[in-house]
């Protein structure tokens, strides 16, 4: 039964490509295939690159406070998520 509450629409999402040009940060979000460099985007979302390192922050400020109290979140260890970087991008840090 579906139920449509009149909110926004909810999606589980277990992969995201982010791409970056001058003037966007654009997050591709859908579900993973069994080919890592593959996905199923239902949703594209793009927001200035302000925003998104103010986005940046938040999540991080999340993943401490959740880790502070529930424990260390494990990463599972698959190549394609080494640094959490495609190929030959830079983090800048």
């Amino acid at each position: 039964m579906d139920i449509d509450f009149g909110g926004p629409p909810e999606y589980y999402c277990d992969s995201v490509q982010v791409t970056a040009n001058a003037w966007s940060v654009i997050f591709n979000l859908g579900l993973g295939t069994d080919r890592p460099k593959e996905q199923k985007t239902f949703a594209v979302v793009r927001m200035s690159p302000q925003h998104a390192k103010a986005l940046h922050g938040l999540l991080g400020n999340t993943i401490n406070a959740y880790e502070r109290e529930l424990g260390e979140i494990p990463m599972p260890q698959l190549p394609h998520l080494d640094g959490g970087l495609d190929e030959g991008a830079d983090d800048g840090d």
